[in-house]
């Protein structure tokens, strides 16, 4: 059967842009997006070509008559979280008055203080309203799953999901090495990133000879104060060097050419600098507050999950990967073969369609997702349907 979907969220975004054009190979994609761009430019954010893909602007349609031209049985429609964006919402409610086929794709919400207590209570209300009808949701890691239980969704309609990046544009193992291990932060110098957290961490470092850790994070017409003092203790040192914000393509050659990349998030809806990283074979130094510490899954080649996140833990965890040594070619191929199977496009795009099949088919069960196998011969490995 050939599916007509439309995509409702905020931006052109690329870490989705490989799953909508793989997923385009074989059915119809709209996107439809409320912002121009994703705003994050300086940030070395690409706003990605999607062939086969209409893209259109929320401001520029007639959106209410897109939804009621598109409720059949071959007519699915997926938003991008659940209030998250107010146009978006607008047109999933309208989507659901109208008796639309709808699906929600949702990162977890910080839900600390009176304005979680809030969301909480908004939550339970919107599964009370909408979850009956809603076909599916794919939840953006564990956290996200918790929260749609939390309030009332019926948990056989959570489904695992993920973001996915491009394919890199070369062989990871085409880069040339030099020197001794090496390390990339590859976020914004903030708080919620854990910055203050990687300063102090190299600070603690006991056997640091050889290594260098680059940090691509600050917008050099942009540093407060607070990044203007960690940059001067992490320069201090001559281990942590911070510069500006690179091309994401340029960033991901540096994920290649480093030992292992680190992101020591206090909240992260994904993280999908931890894709790139997988997909050029580096690993990864992950705090468990991140949405993509799922993909490493126990896999200790892959890097290792922070499930202390402070800077002793993360010290710790750097000087392991340093004692590793060089990340080998072996285990470079290893990695970049396994993210080429289970978290590309066309791996997310199979297991989607897979998710269709169960939710029309009202199965009280979910899938196993893709990433979270350990037997290469999944069935997440057939040919698309």
């Amino acid at each position: 059967m050939r599916y007509r979907f439309v995509f409702w969220q905020n931006i052109n975004s690329m870490h989705q842009s490989a799953f909508l054009k793989a997923l385009a190979q074989r059915h119809e994609v709209v996107l439809v997006t409320t912002d121009p761009d994703s705003g994050r430019t300086h940030m070395g954010w690409e706003e990605p070509e999607l062939p086969n893909v209409r893209v259109l602007p929320f401001d520029g349609i007639d959106w209410r008559r897109l939804l009621q031209s598109r409720r059949g049985s071959g007519d699915w429609h997926v938003f991008s979280g659940l209030q998250a964006f107010r146009k978006i919402h607008s047109a999933f409610v309208y989507a659901s008055t109208l008796g639309c086929r709808t699906g929600l794709y949702a990162e977890p919400l910080r839900m600390g203080g009176v304005a979680g207590f809030l969301k909480r209570i908004r939550g339970t209300l919107d599964g009370r309203r909408f979850g009956p009808g809603i076909g599916f949701v794919l939840c953006m890691g564990e956290a996200a799953r918790l929260q749609f239980i939390d309030w009332g969704f019926p948990p056989r309609k959570l489904h695992q999901w993920a973001y996915v990046t491009e394919p890199p544009l070369r062989n990871p193992t085409d880069e040339e090495r030099t020197g001794g291990v090496r390390g990339v932060f590859p976020a914004s110098l903030i708080y919620r990133k854990g910055a203050d957290l990687l300063v102090e961490a190299v600070e603690r470092l006991r056997n640091a000879a050889g290594v260098r850790i680059d940090a691509y994070s600050i917008d050099p017409a942009n540093v407060t104060a607070w990044q203007r003092r960690l940059i001067e203790r992490a320069h201090a040192g001559g281990i942590l060097r911070i510069h500006p914000f690179i091309g994401n393509r340029s960033l991901v050659a540096e994920l290649s050419n480093s030992d292992f990349t680190i992101l020591p998030s206090r909240f992260d809806g994904w993280g999908a600098v931890v894709n790139e990283s997988l997909s050029v074979g580096t690993p990864v130094v992950v705090s468990r507050y991140c949405g993509a510490s799922g993909l490493l899954g126990g896999r200790a080649s892959f890097g290792r999950v922070l499930d202390r996140l402070d800077s002793v833990s993360l010290a710790e965890a750097i000087e392991e990967a340093v004692l590793k040594g060089p990340t080998g070619t072996d285990q470079r191929e290893r990695i970049a073969e396994w993210a080429r199977a289970f978290i590309s496009g066309e791996s997310l795009c199979r297991y989607f369609l897979e998710i269709l099949e169960r939710s029309e088919s009202g199965a009280d069960s979910v899938l196993t997702a893709p990433w979270e196998s350990l037997d290469p011969m999944s069935e997440h490995q057939r040919p698309m349907a």
